[in-house]
């Protein structure tokens, strides 16, 4: 959604259009568009704090804000900090809004999956659905 709101905001342009006498519906769109883009933040703000003070603990997000949305839960390891949970699933489904699912997979796997960040490195969980008898 924020990227889509964010090329609304350059749809609309710096400046408002003097053809048509809309300046100010122009700057109610504008306004209204910063205003959600910045409640997004908040949010996202929030859930990071949040989880770090529930647990206790710093976590270690992925950098990028739009893998938030992709935030499972938190695991917790024996011996070991508890860490970030994504959905595999849902961070390929993120990628796939700017590429092909094979190169999706393939950033994920080498850039996401295969970056070790140290001990609080997340984790990412692939969904396996039980078979039904008969299933192969």
């Amino acid at each position: 959604m924020k990227e889509f709101l964010q090329k609304a905001l350059d749809a609309l342009g710096p400046v408002p259009p003097e053809c048509c006498g809309c300046q100010t519906e122009w700057q109610i769109a504008i306004d209204a568009i910063k205003s959600v883009l910045a409640e997004q933040e908040n949010v996202r703000d929030d859930l990071r704090e949040s989880m770090s003070e529930e647990y206790m603990t710093e976590f270690l997000f992925l950098k990028e804000e739009e893998y938030d949305q992709a935030i499972i839960g938190v695991a917790e390891r024996a011996g070991m900090d508890s860490v970030i949970a994504y959905s595999t699933g849902k961070i390929i489904d993120i990628l796939c809004r700017s590429m092909p699912y094979d190169d999706a997979v393939d950033h994920f796997d080498f850039n996401i999956a295969g970056a070790y960040m140290g001990e609080k490195t997340p984790i990412f969980i692939s969904l396996i659905l039980p078979r039904r008898p008969g299933q192969t």
